[in-house]
């Protein structure tokens, strides 16, 4: 969709860490404790992790690590985007 970032929501660290050279956004999510695909998508609200938004350096140190859910990461992306792109507020208040 235009004017929505790129961001990365995986199931566990391994997925999340060893497919960052296919391509991250700015700000990340894995899963932590570890969930199966179904789990992820099949109940946001309940499934912990952490946003990631200073990679590589937040991977193995607490910096730029923020726990939360997915469906939290999800929102907070979101809102972030709509906050910050004019076009897509004037789009959305008609």
């Amino acid at each position: 969709v235009i004017g929505l970032p790129v961001c990365r929501l995986s199931h566990d660290f391994f997925t999340h860490w060893s497919t960052l050279p296919l391509g991250s956004g700015k700000v990340n999510f894995y899963a932590d404790p570890p969930v199966d695909h179904l789990q992820l998508w099949g109940d946001l609200e309940r499934v912990q992790g952490w946003q990631i938004s200073d990679w590589p350096l937040a991977e193995f140190s607490e910096k730029g690590k923020v726990p939360m859910t997915a469906a939290e990461f999800l929102r907070r992306q979101i809102k972030d985007e709509l906050d910050s792109s004019s076009a897509i507020q004037h789009y959305l208040m008609g």
